[in-house]
């Protein structure tokens, strides 16, 4: 059937404009396929009969399974402002292989890769240009090159486990494609539909939004749900000239209404109202205003409410999963007529297995430390829709991506063991022993538990010179070497020892693992710097990155976030990255890594406990002259904060907390507070009483936010003649002296140290 189908989507290909100059390609390509290499990302073409379709294709660094990796399409949107490739969930470090196009007529400015064809904003055209590019995903047609892509991989393809996401509107495309062309994706298993509106009235914020203010705003006007059609009662209607939107009753509706073709487009039921009450006339109707004609066309070929009775007959097998929060990201109606729509069709009227939400126990799995939300088991439905929020994810930093991500493992791992139950205890697969097991003993005891930090005990890593010849300071870094130390209750240092040693090389700011399998740490020995690791079990190391530096550890030590370092013909540029790891058979292997920011003046990154968000240094014009920025993490957008020069952050680990160094100050601020204003904190540090002066850098928070672990200098005029690693208490009073109690317990006579981290809790 498979073989049926390539040649049935190459001749289907054959008959369009570029078909001549395609076959010459495909002729010449059919030499060798050439092959993806695990953790890339490309952009391939795929023909359609809609134009030629560029699709960025993101491969996993291991895939999910030891059979090979599922794909994953995400359906981009195509009424809002999105220039290039969407963004997309990092499903690729869940081991999918994801796949996200560019809409007929479009261009991603980044990479240059464009489709053909003309944009119909989600249209017909959109829609077989998506079923070209799931059948592609599928292993049912070929590409611009003459190859499938099982053919273009190094890794197996599981091509019958196909999952479709679809975060917002592209919901509507993503069930329309299913219902017109569902037939020719042989793979399609699963969809995740993320708040999918499915109607016109919907997608234009007509029944409520969120203001200003993220308080409710919601339009008296809406009368009751119904499976198609909602009840809106639109008599009350008229255009307020001063804001240029309409407005039913006492209800100001959204400005943030869908663009299609040049124009705002309203639901078909209110631009009809406007124009028979007469509160617009074919005289004033606004030029970048659908008209009524143009409204009911456009609204008949996108919405998704009169897609799912084809759905039965177009794809039987198909499993849908609904996720929604209690505080949706658009819609601010509490009986989410969205969801409860989607779930009328795709369960009522297609019969389809649907399920509201992850699992429970995919939740945990993502995130033990939280605690999931209610539950409702597959094909189930709240007995009152009134109350339907209280079902939706709860909110809170991080809790939407990852809800997003357990259910797609969730949906993965169902597809791929073909198990459906309605409700499940613990999640079904282990993809990380699944696709890396242990295949020998040494490999078996290099996985031994890592030392534990449990309650009441912490483990410092630090950087630091104990054989008395100097040079682990700031002004000369060569002689640092790494060192841990455990730490009771009190702060007692109860044991030591050398971490990693490599004379004539500089090791510094280290980062320790929250689960105590590794360190990752800065590396400089000629050249540029680089991020290199050691295992705490055993003596398992090496570089994960060259010219990088300021490394710092996001997602339970799943991703590392570096400063990569480049030097133009006048300066050096950094720019801030981010990089998957895996811990798998007692090493710590690097997948792929992206940008994160492109000013060339990033740097010191500090991930938020939450995931979302990071905090970071843009450099100035000279010392004491940059600033720090806290914002999104995956946007890497944010606003300043605090004054300038303030730099060395590091954020509580209950996220509430800020500090950060300016020129021979400190500040701390209470983060989510409606004026962040630093105030200042002063340390008592007495080192040597010759000191002209002694200065504290590098804080960092350990075992919550009551103890500070910085690096204490002591000057002599311009000269830095001793450091030490000290732990301070709130108040900035010495607690341990660190550095110096470690030297003691491994016979150390003089000790220098630089920057240090910590882990565990008191």
């Amino acid at each position: 059937m498979r073989t049926v189908l390539l040649a049935l989507a190459a001749l289907l290909w054959a008959c369009t404009p570029r078909a001549a100059d395609a076959t010459q390609e495909e002729g010449a390509a059919q030499v060798e396929a050439e092959r993806l290499l695990a953790g890339v990302t490309t952009v391939v073409t795929v023909p359609s009969a809609a134009g030629a379709i560029a699709v960025r294709v993101s491969l996993p660094s291991e895939p999910r399974y030891a059979e090979g990796a599922p794909p994953l399409v995400v359906v981009p949107p195509f009424f809002t402002p999105v220039r290039g490739f969407a963004r997309a969930p990092e499903a690729d470090e869940l081991g999918f292989i994801v796949l996200t196009p560019l809409w007929p007529g479009r261009g991603d400015p980044k990479t240059g890769a464009a489709s053909s064809g003309t944009d119909d904003y989600g249209g017909p055209r959109a829609r077989q240009a998506l079923a070209a590019v799931l059948r592609y995903a599928s292993d049912a047609q070929v590409d611009t090159t003459g190859f499938t892509l099982s053919q273009r991989l190094t890794m197996g393809l599981l091509a019958d486990e196909l999952g479709v996401y679809a975060f917002s509107h592209p919901g509507m495309a993503a069930t329309r494609t299913f219902a017109e062309h569902g037939s020719t994706i042989p793979g399609l298993a699963w969809f995740l539909g993320h708040e999918n509106p499915t109607n016109d009235a919907l997608c234009a914020v007509e029944l409520g939004h969120w203001g200003d203010d993220r308080q409710a705003q919601l339009n008296g006007a809406y009368r009751g749900y119904d499976p198609v059609k909602l009840d809106v009662d639109y008599s009350d209607v008229r255009w307020d000239r001063a804001r240029d939107v309409p407005v039913i009753g006492s209800h100001v509706l959204s400005d943030k209404v869908p663009r299609m073709f040049g124009k705002r487009v309203w639901s078909a039921a209110l631009t009809r109202a406007l124009r028979d009450s007469g509160a617009l006339s074919e005289d004033d109707w606004p030029d970048d205003v659908a008209t009524v004609e143009e409204a009911e066309a456009w609204w008949a070929e996108r919405t998704s409410v009169e897609a799912y009775a084809s759905l039965a007959g177009a794809v039987p097998q198909l499993k849908a999963m609904l996720l929604f929060g209690a505080r949706g990201h658009v819609q601010s109606v509490p009986d989410l007529p969205q969801v409860h729509q989607a779930w009328d069709g795709l369960r009522g009227t297609a019969g389809l297995w649907v399920r509201l939400n992850p699992d429970s126990a995919y939740v945990r799995a993502a995130a033990p430390q939280r605690r999931p939300g209610r539950e409702l088991a597959a094909n189930t439905a709240p007995s009152d829709w009134s109350q339907a929020t209280t079902w939706g994810h709860p909110p809170g930093p991080g809790s939407t991506i990852l809800h997003v991500q357990a259910a797609l493992s969730e949906l993965g791992d169902r597809a791929h063991a073909d198990d459906w139950r309605p409700d499940l205890d613990v999640v079904l697969l282990d993809p990380v022993q699944d696709a890396a097991p242990p295949t020998s003993s040494a490999a078996t005891e290099a996985v031994a538990p890592p030392p534990s930090a449990g309650p009441g005990a912490l483990q410092i890593v630090f950087a630091a010179r104990m054989d008395g010849r100097g040079g682990c300071t700031k002004t000369d870094s060569r002689g640092c070497s790494l060192y841990l130390a455990d730490l009771d209750a009190g702060g007692a240092v109860t044991g030591a020892r050398a971490l990693s040693v490599r004379p004539g090389v500089a090791q510094d700011f280290p980062v320790i693992d929250p689960e105590g399998r590794f360190v990752v740490y800065q590396e400089r020995e000629r050249g540029p710097p680089r991020v290199s690791w050691v295992a705490l079990v055993g003596d398992a190391g090496g570089t994960l990155l060259e010219g990088a530096d300021h490394p710092a550890l996001a997602d339970g030590g799943s991703t590392l976030l570096s400063a990569a370092v480049s030097r133009s013909a006048s300066s050096r540029r950094f720019d801030l990255q981010q990089t998957a790891l895996r811990w798998t058979a007692g090493r710590l292997v690097a997948g792929k890594t992206s940008a994160l920011t492109s000013s060339g003046t990033a740097t010191e990154p500090v991930p938020f406990p939450d995931g979302t968000q990071m905090a970071w240094y843009e450099k100035g014009g000279g010392r004491g002259k940059g600033t720090t920025r806290i914002g999104d993490r995956a946007a890497a957008e944010g606003a300043s904060f605090g004054p300038l020069g303030c730099a060395h952050g590091a954020v509580s680990p209950d996220g509430s907390l800020f500090f950060c160094q300016r020129f021979r100050s400190y500040s701390v601020a209470e983060l989510g507070s409606a004026s962040p204003v630093p105030s200042s904190m002063s340390f008592d540090v007495s080192l040597d009483s010759s000191c002209d002066r002694t200065t504290v850098g590098h804080t960092e928070f350990c075992g919550g936010a009551e103890w500070l672990l910085s690096t204490a200098s002591c000057w002599k005029g311009d000269e830095i003649v001793n450091t030490e690693v000290i732990l301070h208490d709130w108040e900035g009073r010495v607690r341990t002296r660190v550095s110096f109690d470690v030297g003691a317990q491994l016979g150390a006579r003089d000790v220098q140290a630089r920057s240090g981290t910590c882990r565990g809790t008191r």
